[in-house]
């Protein structure tokens, strides 16, 4: 009961000091903004009330500033942590003053930036250790420079090293960024003197600061300044281009006797030669007398081994598959069941169309081995990539797995037809037509499949896959899930694009551009942002701006210009292309999907400023409708707490009057029972009494016959 008690008063306190939070207002009930007006909950105490409407300080979001875009209660605002603040006017002299300097680039418009300010104020501590700055920029005020130094995805990190930029490729976490700096200070390549340095650099590929496509490559000399000293020279050179990358460390033993051990131990056959330890747990080793060729040095035999014949490809590792700058044919399979193998480490698992991916990776990597130096084979998720299948021509996501086309530097889309099996025979067609030049558009896949199919010689239909069905246009509900040119509102205030009008639509340097990228197939999220999309739209038409333009693009079918990179993460994307700036980086919205947050939005990222009113998603009718609403239902919910503070008072009292009422009881009862052991003591000690009494008595009898005779005795004696 105590516990019960200790808690209600608890509560009761907390609803005291809450309510002692509110201001009093001409009614007494709410706290009311300087201009008279309410917010939803006050907007929790994390933004400003204004004409009914809450602004939310940096970090906080929705209509009464309740969430937040980062886990916890510590929440560093964005372009905050660092050592100073970079510019346009700056930025030249930070670069050039410092030989190392570290520049994180955000903007306000990055929701997802926020996630990553605590790993920068981590770093930024950890980088005066270092004795390297970091700065902070403003992506949006440095847009031509952002994009010239590599930022074109944000949040991004460029190291400056003798003002050259560096774009880190890495996860955003002070301990990887911490690694990748270091890197640039120490020497490219790491002097490994004994036989223990050497498995101790090999081994610390496993150590958390690395990522799990990190490799260690070892380079070994015997006689480093005689007969060995042209690859010598070649090996440092090669560590010195590849300081850069992230995932490629480099360590040198130029020790005789450390060479002759690992000689001995038949890991390496002689000097000069290199060993390899990598994501697959193996080691490569090659003896550099046998790299020869105008294009096979040490270089590009380091980048060559340092992925697999066929390997998954991850976000974490397709850096190190761009490096080798050649093309690369992806298979989308279904990974769901990936792990579904008895050796889960050397079997995928798992069906594609039916077909054991297995099977499939099989064929793919009898490919490969045809095509080591041209193309890079990988496979990957299609569940996850679906957004990537689209940019190279895939349509239909996982319902159309396995899937496979060509990943080229010029984003040319060139998918492997459908309609042809998966193996070895077909693949190797597919890639020998790339190779030549024949292949180059959607449409020459298609004529080599119609050429396979009609040729005279039998097809191999190893592999012949069943796909699924393409998902069908979710089902039309207004205000729930909606297509366009449904005729719904706001469906009039946007403007349908297509390949033959998009370059020139978008890219009108005097329009800023709001462009929604969407599939009107297969993508439910899509039908229910197209309700929120399209009452933006209608609103911003009533506000009449002559220089924005609101505009969609199917992806259903087809996918915007490779070279625009729009296509860079799932459906649906909100875009904004503003006039004078039509070159990525691009602001992409990252928002809830609520009409008022998109327009201040579009208001914020538009080149050309226009007045956005308050409450802009609202007509001037509806406007007055949601400020009585809104004062309604704030009067409503403070009554509520008051009526709970006041059962919550009556409550405590009832709960005090009974644990008085208890203890008198209790009271009464210790008093009663005190009174009857006082009682008892006394019977007790009367009974003690009358037995000691009864003692004497018997004690006394005897007594005074022995006095009796002594009397009777001095009396005859006094007589006498």
């Amino acid at each position: 009961r105590n516990v019960v008690l200790i808690s209600r008063m608890i509560r009761m306190i907390l609803l005291i000091l809450f309510s002692l939070c509110f201001l009093p207002s001409t009614n007494g009930l709410l706290k009311e903004a300087p201009d008279g007006s309410v917010c939803f909950n006050g907007c929790n105490g994390h933004g400003d009330c204004k004409d009914y409407s809450c602004h939310c300080w940096l970090g906080w979001h929705g209509d009464d500033c309740g969430t937040s875009f980062v886990e916890g209660s510590t929440i560093v605002p964005i372009l905050t942590a660092g050592h100073f603040n970079v510019t346009r006017k700056n930025f030249t002299q930070v670069v050039s003053k410092n030989k190392v300097v570290v520049l994180g680039f955000s903007a306000y418009t990055c929701h997802r930036c926020i996630q990553t300010e605590n790993e920068y104020k981590n770093l930024s501590s950890r980088l005066l250790a270092l004795k390297v700055p970091f700065g902070r920029a403003n992506a949006d005020h440095m847009k031509s420079i952002a994009s010239e130094v590599g930022a074109g995805e944000l949040p991004a990190i460029i190291v400056f090293v003798k003002m050259r930029p560096l774009l880190y490729k890495g996860v955003h976490t002070a301990d990887a960024i911490f690694t990748f700096v270091r890197k640039q200070l120490e020497k490219p390549a790491k002097p490994l003197s004994s036989v223990k340095d050497v498995v101790k650099f090999l081994e610390s590929r496993n150590e958390p600061q690395y990522s799990v496509s990190t490799i260690m490559v070892v380079g070994f000399f015997s006689e480093h300044e005689d007969v060995e000293e042209d690859d010598y020279s070649e090996y440092l050179e090669t560590a010195k281009d590849l300081q850069q990358n992230e995932d490629i460390y480099l360590g040198v033993v130029t020790n005789p006797t450390t060479c002759q051990w690992f000689k001995t131990n038949k890991t390496i056959d002689r000097t000069p030669s290199i060993l390899i330890a990598g994501e697959d747990e193996t080691r490569r080793t090659v003896n550099l007398d046998e790299l020869y060729g105008e294009n096979f040095g040490t270089k590009q035999w380091i980048l060559k081994n340092a992925v697999p014949l066929v390997g998954k490809l991850t976000s974490q590792n397709f850096g190190l598959y761009e490096k080798l700058q050649i093309p690369m044919l992806m298979m989308f399979l279904d990974l769901s069941d990936e792990l579904q193998t008895a050796t889960p480490s050397r079997v995928v698992g798992g069906r594609s169309g039916g077909i054991f991916n297995e099977l499939l990776l099989e064929e793919f990597k009898l490919a490969a081995k045809e095509h080591v130096d041209r193309i890079v084979f990988v496979y990957l998720d299609g569940n996850l990539y679906e957004d990537k299948m689209r940019s190279l021509g895939l349509y239909g996501g996982r319902e159309r797995l396995p899937s496979l086309a060509f990943n080229t530097r010029d984003n040319a889309q060139i998918p492997f037809p459908e309609q042809l099996p998966i193996n070895k025979d077909t693949l190797l067609q597919f890639c020998a037509d790339f190779v030549s030049g024949k292949l180059r558009s959607a449409a020459d896949s298609q004529e080599m499949a119609k050429r396979a199919l009609q040729t005279a010689l039998p097809l191999n239909k190893k592999n012949s896959a069943v796909r699924k069905d393409r998902k069908s246009v979710p089902p039309s509900t207004r205000g729930v899930s909606e297509q366009f040119g449904d005729g719904a509102a706001g469906d009039r205030g946007v403007v349908k694009l297509t390949l033959k009008n998009f370059e020139e639509f978008v890219l009108n340097e005097d329009k800023d551009v709001v462009l929604l990228l969407h599939a009107s197939k297969g993508c439910e999220s899509c039908a229910h942002f197209a309700v929120y999309f399209k009452r933006m739209a209608e609103r911003l038409r009533d506000l009449r701006i002559p220089s924005l333009e609101i505009a969609r693009f199917d992806v259903a079918d087809e996918a915007p210009p490779g070279h625009l990179n729009l296509l860079v993460g799932p459906l649906p994307l909100l875009v904004m292309l503003p006039a004078g700036a039509k070159n990525p980086p691009w602001t992409f919205y990252s928002g809830v999907g609520k009409v008022q947050p998109m327009m201040k939005w579009v208001h914020e990222q538009s080149t050309f400023r226009f007045d956005l009113p308050n409450l802009p998603h609202l007509s001037d009718k509806d406007k007055e409708a949601y400020k009585t609403q809104v004062r309604e239902r704030e009067e409503a919910l403070e009554e509520k707490r008051r009526q709970e503070e006041r059962d919550m008072q009556r409550e405590q009292r009832a709960q005090q009057e009974a644990v008085r009422r208890n203890r008198h009881r209790q009271k009464e009862a210790l008093l009663k029972e005190k009174e009857k052991r006082v009682e008892q003591e006394d019977q007790e000690k009367q009974e003690a009494e009358v037995e000691e009494v009864k003692k004497k008595k018997d004690r006394g009898v005897e007594e005074d016959d022995v006095y009796v005779d002594d009397e009777k005795v001095l009396l005859d004696h006094d007589e006498f």
